[in-house]
């Protein structure tokens, strides 16, 4: 997984030349392949929020693919990628939780406000619902088959 991410971010970031502001479209398969890759992990790696050095990204690249000796040991990397990946997971497990208390407050009031209005009724188990169309007809007994449209 660790690797993965790894070459995929390489990947991403070869085509994009440090300090280069050309701004022409790519013209062959390799160019736009490659650029398309360098945006999908800029856009990754923004969505994750996840703050990177462009220069350093770039000089990763550039030293494991060209083979030199690279500025941080396999373990030094695989240790902070797998401190990475903690710190946005925590930090979507925060968002989350952000988002289920934001949607039980809207749902509460949503139940509350619903209450009140003619005709509901309200469970004891907060069960909530309205009859359109009340019936002076036969009810049904345990034996009996319903269909209820909703």
């Amino acid at each position: 997984m660790k690797a993965e991410w790894i070459l995929v971010l390489g990947l991403g970031l070869l085509a994009i030349p440090a300090r280069a502001q050309d701004s022409t479209a790519p013209a062959t398969q390799k160019d736009k392949v490659s650029y398309g890759i360098g945006v999908g992990v800029a856009k990754t790696l923004k969505a994750q929020g996840i703050d990177v050095n462009l220069d350093l990204v770039v000089k990763g690249l550039r030293d494991a693919l060209s083979g030199q000796k690279l500025a941080m040991s396999d373990e030094e990397i695989n240790s902070t990628m797998s401190a990475l990946q903690q710190e946005v997971n925590q930090k979507q497990m925060q968002e989350r939780a952000k988002l289920a208390d934001d949607n039980k407050k809207a749902g509460d009031a949503f139940l509350a406000d619903n209450g009140k209005r003619d005709g509901v009724v309200t469970l004891p188990s907060g069960l909530q619902y309205k009859i359109v169309k009340a019936a002076d007809g036969k009810k049904p007994t345990d034996a009996d088959s319903v269909s209820c449209n909703y």
